[in-house]
């Protein structure tokens, strides 16, 4: 019996070293998926997946988020990782101040799906009535320039001054580097327009980036609040660096005159200084109906220019699509090319920040409304990876 026990014992210690070993490896080449998010914004959040194992081995590796924690509940998204060497996935057009449900997913070659662990996230709440610092980033687009006007004291020397009475008609004369007209403060750039100012009626300013930046295609997001009195005409908008107007090509990003928002693109004609245009208007009460609050508050303007469309949006509504197979220009001293696809190296549109004042659009100046301030937040734009 003592020896029969003996034997029984060492198979017994053979059998559990083998049932350890086995499972020992088991556990080793258990998947682990592990979620983080990060960089969590107001429009916009990171998620960053990592694996104990060659992402390589699988079909398919991303991401499921929504209102729900369950990642096969209806109305849930899903977004493939398209890079593994970060193993990160962009979350874009998300709600401020919301609750968000995460979780990574593998899915083998044999079709089974393994999920992460479940994380949560609650966007930032941006308030519309302050300037701020919050980036959002923007799935297969990189930031290549912004300016957040976070310094003090005159804008810095990317920026260039128009000077005097110079289109439309308008009102203002606009001043070169004066800090009554143009000026940083408390985290905006905010463009005065004054009356009886320097010994002129009216005076503002009217910054561009024409010496120092200019691009080609991208998302370019500006946030700005602006006044919308009668005979105020403030404006964000792009001109091509060659040729003149209107074979240069003119993007109207936003412009305010005469309760409406404008949102507008403009390329030669077959006439001197004749543009062709393709413009759209909506009237202020499409906004103050919805919010009225809307003139008191930032609003983030968009612009998605590529080589088919340019796309312009306010906080996210679309309200002009440009298409870019009908914007050639119309033979004024020969030129047909397209302003908004030239093939150039060094072709590009810069930026301009104006606060117009009456002249052939803006309408009646109401004079009790000086000084008129236009704060712009940011510039910013991004360009596709």
């Amino acid at each position: 019996m003592h020896k029969l026990f003996k034997i029984s014992a060492g198979c017994l210690f053979v059998l559990l070293a083998l049932f350890a070993a086995c499972k020992s490896k088991k556990e080793a080449d258990t998947l682990s998926i592990t979620l983080a998010i990060n960089d969590i914004a107001q429009s916009s959040a990171v998620a960053t997946i990592m694996l104990n194992t060659s992402p390589h081995e699988f079909e398919t590796i991303g991401i499921t988020f929504g209102e729900s924690p369950d990642p096969e509940a209806t109305g849930q998204n899903t977004l493939s990782l398209t890079d593994y060497s970060t193993m990160k996935v962009v979350l874009n057009d998300l709600t401020s101040a919301k609750l968000y449900y995460v979780r990574a997913f593998v899915k083998t070659k044999d079709g089974d799906i393994q999920y992460s662990n479940n994380e949560s996230f609650t966007t930032i709440t941006i308030s519309d009535l302050e300037p701020t610092d919050v980036v959002n980033q923007y799935e297969g687009y990189q930031l290549v320039w912004a300016d957040e006007f976070n310094i003090p004291g005159r804008p810095s020397n990317e920026w260039t001054y128009e000077s005097g009475y110079v289109r439309n008609n308008e009102a203002q004369y606009y001043t070169v580097d004066n800090e009554d007209n143009a000026v940083i403060k408390d985290n905006c750039l905010i463009i005065t327009a004054r009356k009886d100012h320097a010994g002129k009626p009216y005076t503002s300013a009217s910054l561009n980036t024409r010496k120092s930046k200019d691009f080609m295609y991208g998302r370019f997001e500006i946030r700005a609040k602006i006044p919308t009195g009668s005979g105020a005409w403030p404006a964000i908008w792009t001109l091509g660096n060659q040729d003149e107007w209107p074979n240069n090509g003119e993007i109207d990003i936003m412009e305010y005159y005469k309760e409406g928002i404008l949102a507008n693109a403009c390329w030669g004609s077959s006439k001197r200084w004749t543009g062709v245009w393709d413009s759209s208007k909506t009237p202020m009460s499409h906004f103050t109906d919805q919010d009225p609050q809307w003139r008191e508050k930032f609003h983030v303007w968009r612009m998605d220019w590529d080589h088919d469309n340019i796309k312009l949006y306010v906080d996210g509504e679309l309200l002009n699509t440009i298409e870019l197979n009908k914007t050639n220009n119309q033979g004024f001293a020969g030129n047909y090319e397209n302003p908004f696809r030239y093939q150039d190296d060094n072709f590009g549109h810069y930026i301009l920040l104006n606060l117009a004042l009456g002249g052939d659009n803006g309408g009646p100046i109401d004079n009790s409304l000086f000084p008129m301030e236009y704060k712009i937040d940011y510039v910013r734009v991004y360009q596709a990876k």
